[in-house]
């Protein structure tokens, strides 16, 4: 009786696993609520681009022209010390993901963002432009090169 005791437990812990799995996957593509802004409607560059071997990913920075606490749903206008920073991530293994950092004058909090379905066709066409404008090359040409 034990054994099936422990065998049902193990396979809830596992349907909870798959549960939350499949949350995240429709919480990506559809957006969540916080979003009061379209951020592919918008005037957005990349300005910096990284190369981050340690993580086997390339790193994109962005100027956000914009109330990125519509986009986020988090409250830093009006907040001298508090801003906003925004990363998407670039690898042949994950393709494109994203966080954004709560930076302020005490500390940083990183937290990860769901990119909707359309927001990675977005940034991934600003990560092919930065990255073309940089090296010269796409990103799988430029990863492939700088992995030799």
């Amino acid at each position: 009786m034990k054994d099936i005791i422990i065998k049902t437990i193990d396979c809830v812990y596992r349907t909870q696993d798959v549960l939350k799995d499949l949350l995240s996957l429709l919480e990506a593509e559809n957006p969540s609520e916080s979003r009061k802004l379209d951020i592919t409607k918008t005037k957005i560059d990349t300005y910096d681009m990284e190369i981050d071997l340690e993580e086997d990913r390339l790193i994109f920075r962005y100027l956000l022209p914009f109330d990125a606490d519509k986009y986020f749903g988090t409250d830093s206008q009006g907040n001298d010390q508090k801003w906003i920073n925004f990363y998407t991530y670039w690898s042949p293994e994950n393709g494109v993901t994203a966080a954004y950092e709560i930076d302020s004058d005490d500390n940083n909090e990183m937290f990860d963002w769901n990119l909707t379905r359309e927001e990675k066709k977005f940034f991934l066409q600003k990560m092919e432009e930065c990255c073309k404008q940089a090296t010269g090359k796409n990103l799988n040409n430029f990863w492939n090169r700088i992995n030799e």
